[in-house]
């Protein structure tokens, strides 16, 4: 079934250049709360690592350290100056 094409004023969509590259990254915003994004100072520039999310006793001793944020997915971002997403969120 064809669809009539549409405009619309808030989308934009660049066209694909074929081929493989390098250094690619993808940031997925929508899927993500912008208030916990700003609570956990969720952005690529603050993200430290990725503990072991089984793991309680090392996510608990890393919680410890107040210049990280551990989330409950064992997710370590820094919490010493707020990101730059969260700055553009706020």
């Amino acid at each position: 079934k064809e669809h009539p094409k549409r405009d619309y004023e808030v989308a934009y969509v660049k066209q694909p250049k074929p081929g493989l590259y390098s250094a690619v990254a993808c940031f997925d915003f929508a899927s993500l709360y912008p208030s916990i994004m700003r609570q956990f100072n969720i952005s690529s520039d603050s993200f430290v690592e990725k503990l072991d999310q089984n793991n309680e006793e090392l996510k608990s001793e890393r919680r410890k350290d107040t210049s990280v944020i551990v989330t409950n997915t064992g997710a370590v971002f820094k919490n010493e100056e707020d990101s730059i997403l969260k700055l553009v969120l706020t």
